[in-house]
């Protein structure tokens, strides 16, 4: 459905032809921004810092190597940290603890992959799912008493209030150039970046187009950073390092990824001269079926290939063993920031940290 939905924009008579239902949406999105603004809709306050990641955009943007930058960031100011996500592509609902901190962690049907990946990342930090988020953060008060607590995805779900809104933006992607779901893939108008604390611009090279820095300087006013994703090793089923990505390059490989931009996972694999021997993009958030995994399973076997490679993200939701004598590895991705103490100084102005 995204795919065909990504191919159709491309064509003019359908932009033209979503303009009215792009509309539609943006109406009721701004009747929805009102009433929060204006407070006929109520936000819960807990007593606890919050602090909100999310995005303007319809995925993309690298939240969860965000979230993991952030705990690993805020880790010696704060004792305790909670993360809270949706779980997106979880087949559970309600509230569901993910990862207690101690070792024991779902599965990826039950917690999303998302959520999971950053258990596995982090065995210590407790990990919760809520459609509300405002229950999951009840729960995490309740279990485990955080000192903090990172709310995923969450510019939108105006229901919480938070201490610090930090907006990411995609370089590759202009916002200068966006149109509203489902012309394009923005979530609300770009003037409700007003709302946000911070915006981080992710995968950039540091030097954002400046058309696109003076679209944004007009719609926010306040400190842009930048960041960018560059690959940290490769890791097996549970996410431990085993080599280094240049240990790939000339190897012939099959690799898959239900990611939302697939094509930039390419790109990096290729940066590593990694001879790609047939890849494979899945909508994001695919829940792998049997038939999938021997697809790929019997691609590599037909073209001689030693490995399989594929996200961290899609690493999770795939059984040890499956491949058999395949070796499976993720490659693992990790954000730099060349103002990170400038960052972090700001954020914990935010949660009154000195």
């Amino acid at each position: 459905m995204i795919k065909k939905l990504k191919s159709l924009r491309e064509k003019k008579w359908a932009q033209i032809l979503l303009i009215p239902f792009a509309f539609i949406y943006g109406w009721v999105i701004e009747m929805r921004n009102f009433c929060y603004h204006w407070r006929i809709f109520k936000t819960i306050s807990f007593p606890v810092p919050i602090i909100a990641i999310g995005n303007i955009t319809a995925g993309g943007t690298g939240k969860t190597p965000f979230t993991l930058f952030l705990l690993e960031l805020l880790k010696s100011d704060f004792g305790r940290i909670v993360v809270i996500s949706r779980g997106y592509g979880r087949e559970s609902r309600g509230v569901r603890v993910v990862s207690d901190g101690q070792g024991a962690i779902l599965r990826a049907v039950e917690g999303g992959d998302e959520p999971v990946m950053i258990a596995r990342k982090c065995l210590n930090v407790p990990v919760i799912v809520a459609e509300r988020r405002s229950k999951g953060i009840q729960t995490a008060l309740e279990k485990f008493k955080p000192d903090l607590i990172l709310l995923d995805d969450a510019f939108q779900h105006r229901q919480v209030a938070r201490n610090c809104d930090i907006v990411l933006i995609n370089q590759h992607y202009p916002l200068h150039q966006a149109h509203l779901l489902p012309r394009g893939n923005l979530r609300e108008h770009v003037r409700n970046l007003s709302r946000a604390d911070m915006v981080v611009i992710t995968n950039s090279d540091g030097h954002p187009e400046t058309t696109e820095l003076k679209f944004l300087n007009r719609h926010f006013r306040g400190e842009i950073f930048t960041c960018r994703n560059h690959d940290d090793g490769l890791v097996d089923m549970w996410h431990k390092q085993t080599g280094d990505i240049s240990h790939l390059a000339g190897e012939k490989a099959i690799v898959f990824a239900a990611i939302a931009e697939p094509e930039q996972f390419k790109n990096l694999l290729l940066a590593h001269d990694i001879a790609i021997a047939d890849f494979l993009a899945f909508p994001d958030h695919h829940a792998y079926k049997k038939e999938d995994l021997a697809d790929i399973y019997q691609r590599a076997k037909s073209r001689q290939c030693r490995y399989i490679i594929t996200t961290e993200k899609d690493l999770v939701k795939i059984e040890k063993g499956v491949f058999q004598e395949i070796n499976l590895v993720a490659v693992s991705l990790k954000i730099s920031m060349p103002d990170m103490q400038k960052f972090r100084k700001y954020l914990l102005r935010y949660i009154d940290i000195n």
